[in-house]
C-alpha cells in the first residue's frame, strides 16, 4: 500500500478537522516509551497497527498489537502523575495518529463512536490486570506449596540427620545404651 492510498482510506473531512493533532508515522517508529513520565496526552490511532511492549528483565516482551481504531495512553489520563506503563510503537507499515495535549475526557466520552472506543479500552486494560494479578496469586499458591514441601522435607532430612549423629557417636564412644 502507497502512503497515498494509506492516507485517502481516512475521510478529507476527518483529517482537515484532525489537522493541528495527526501525526503520520511509519513501522518502528516509538508513539509512547515505558517509564516516561505521563505528560496528559492522548493518543488516537486511526489508520495502521501498534505494537503494544514492556520490558521485562531488560528485553522488550509484546503484549499486545492494537489495530486502528484504539486510543493509546488512556490510563496515564486517570492519574495527573506517574509513568508511562508500556512502549507502544508502529508495526504496520504506516500509521495515522491523533495526538491530544491535555484532553477534554468529557467531551470524547460524549461522542458515542470514541467514548464506547475509550471506555472499551479501559474494560480491556483492567481485564488485562486482573489477569495479570490472578496469574500471580496461583503461581505464588503454588510456591508457597513448594515452600512448605520443601520444608516438611528439610524437617525429615534433619530429623534423619539428627539420628544418624546420635547413632555414629554411640558407636564412637561405645556408650550407646
Amino acid at each position: 500500500m502507497t502512503l497515498q492510498q494509506f492516507v485517502n482510506e481516512i475521510p478529507a473531512d476527518e483529517l482537515k478537522q484532525f489537522e493541528k493533532c495527526k501525526r503520520l508515522c511509519k513501522a518502528g517508529d516509538v508513539i509512547i516509551t515505558e517509564g516516561e513520565p505521563n505528560n496528559n496526552t492522548l493518543y488516537l490511532l486511526r489508520a495502521g497497527t501498534i505494537g503494544i511492549y514492556r520490558d521485562v528483565c531488560g528485553m522488550q516482551e509484546k503484549i499486545t498489537e492494537a489495530p486502528a481504531v484504539a486510543f493509546l495512553g488512556e490510563m496515564e489520563l486517570m492519574e495527573s502523575e506517574g509513568y508511562r506503563s508500556a512502549t507502544c510503537s508502529v508495526v504496520s507499515e504506516f500509521a495515522m495518529i491523533y495526538v491530544f495535549k491535555n484532553p477534554d475526557l468529557k467531551s470524547i466520552i460524549k461522542n458515542p463512536v470514541w467514548g464506547e472506543i475509550l471506555i472499551t479500552r479501559l474494560c480491556q486494560d483492567l481485564h488485562l490486570v486482573a489477569d495479570h494479578i490472578v496469574k500471580k496469586e496461583v503461581a505464588n499458591a503454588q510456591m508457597l506449596k513448594e515452600i512448605e514441601a520443601a520444608r516438611q522435607q528439610s524437617a525429615l532430612l534433619l530429623s534423619a540427620l539428627d539420628s544418624l549423629h546420635k547413632k555414629v557417636a554411640c558407636e564412637i564412644n561405645m556408650g550407646c545404651e
